[in-house]
């Protein structure tokens, strides 16, 4: 009987999350193929200096946003549920605007530092010309992704998820497959695919909203929810990125190179994690709003359980055949095995329960998950710099599975302690609702203090 029920809740989510999951299904082939193109052509060392460059694009583009593209999703559900255009339209203006211009000078500051990067902090004067290249994608990126979030909050989150995750990377592979190339040559690739990226987003959100008089809106409670939202994202780019970059510091390419694979490949389960918060955030802002705390509840479990039905087989192989898996790009990277068992148990804990941020973070609770990443971000620097300098590329994957996994349970303790809810409890067969209370939704003018 439990399996026949869980049968038929597999297929229900593969129902409806069909098209979000193929889109998605889609990057994970994209990503495949992108990080293969780029193992067969660069070779291990030339892949670690890529990865590198797009470590600092990866950490710089979320500070370029501030958390603003995530507070202007969720009003944008808000201003489109209430058929208000002109609101709508300013929301998309002010979120464009000043994240472009925060991009476009970071940009700048990248450029005018690359040779102290290349030739002091990394050791080497030949990566300056790279750096240099990889700054000019720091807007196109930020923009893009801006771009996905609008759009999912529009009620086009497949739109969202092809201009923020797949186009870049599809593009960057069609020319790797067509022409090979230098690393150089490659960024550049991939920067000028960024740009296109975030000139469709932009085309694609004016689409929708059309054009017209702009409503204006108060900033400072827009940067007051933005803060707390931009430490969090910067604390998962961070994660991913800052092992790479301390690594980078005091080994050769070469590991970095492992490293680097490994951890693109873990990445992988985070694609239903992504995929279910493009369609499950803007209906839990929404939801919320509206005070409708059994419909939030319904929307959060279905959330939880369908990220981890999506994600548990890719666990699964990553931790069964790690070998294997590396070894489809390369003989060489089959040495990587270690890095990529550690990496995926880490990021099994991001996809369990990283829907309590989208809970916390649509609910008003940005300030706890703000907590989370100061204890995260602590973890994290001080296990790379206990473990990075004795045990190399493994000590840098196990300081970012320890950091991960702390974020993760202090997301799930949040969820708990301010909404009531418990995220294990949303695996359980019997619906969540037949257990609860039907009272109304915690305001986020309590909540979200502390």
């Amino acid at each position: 009987m439990m399996r026949l029920l869980w049968l038929t809740y597999l297929i229900s989510t593969g129902r409806r999350l069909a098209r979000v999951f193929a889109v998605r299904l889609t990057e994970i082939v994209v990503r495949y193929a992108f990080n293969l193109m780029l193992a067969l052509v660069l070779g291990v060392q030339g892949t670690g200096q890529f990865y590198i460059g797009m470590a600092l694009i990866s950490i710089a583009s979320p500070v370029a946003r501030f958390g603003i593209d995530t507070v202007a999703m969720k009003r944008l559900a808000v201003a489109r549920q209430s058929q208000n255009a002109a609101l709508a339209r300013g929301i998309a203006v002010f979120a464009f605007g000043s994240t472009a211009t925060t991009s476009a000078a970071i940009s700048i500051l990248l450029f005018l530092t690359a040779p102290f990067l290349g030739a002091r902090l990394f050791g080497n004067p030949d990566f300056v010309p790279i750096l240099r290249l990889f700054s000019f994608g720091i807007l196109g990126c930020t923009v893009a992704s801006t771009a996905g979030s609008l759009l999912s909050a529009l009620s086009r989150p497949i739109a969202g998820q092809i201009v923020s995750a797949v186009i870049w990377p599809l593009l960057t592979t069609g020319w790797l497959l067509a022409a090979g190339g230098t690393v150089a040559q490659a960024a550049l690739v991939a920067v000028l695919a960024m740009a296109a990226a975030a000139l469709l987003g932009l085309a694609l959100v004016w689409r929708v909203i059309g054009v017209g008089p702009l409503q204006g809106f108060e900033v400072g409670p827009v940067l007051a929810v933005a803060w707390p939202l931009f430490g969090v994202e910067v604390t998962y780019l961070l994660l991913r990125n800052l092992p790479i970059l301390a690594l980078g510091l005091v080994a050769t390419d070469t590991e970095v190179g492992l490293l680097g694979l490994a951890t693109q490949v873990s990445a992988l389960l985070t694609v239903a994690t992504i995929a279910v918060y493009a369609v499950a955030a803007p209906r839990l802002a929404r939801l919320h709003e509206a005070g409708d705390w059994a419909g939030f509840t319904r929307a959060a479990r279905a959330a939880t359980r369908d990220v981890a039905v999506l994600a548990l087989p890719a666990a699964a192989a990553m931790l069964l055949f790690p070998a294997t898996i590396l070894g489809l790009f390369g003989h060489a990277f089959r040495t990587g095995a270690p890095l990529l068992v550690v990496a995926t148990l880490g990021q099994l804990t991001y996809a369990i329960f990283a829907q309590g941020n989208t809970m916390l973070a649509m609910s008003g609770n940005e300030r706890w998950l703000w907590s989370c990443a100061r204890v995260t971000l602590g973890v994290l620097v001080l296990a790379l710099a206990l473990l990075v300098p004795s045990l190399g590329a493994l000590g840098a994957a196990l300081a970012a599975a320890a950091a991960t996994a702390t974020m993760s349970l202090g997301s799930a303790v949040g969820v708990w302690r301010r909404l009531g809810l418990n995220i294990l409890s949303m695996f359980a067969v019997v619906p969540l609702r037949s257990r609860m209370p039907a009272v109304p939704l915690p305001s986020p003018d309590t909540k979200s203090r502390g």
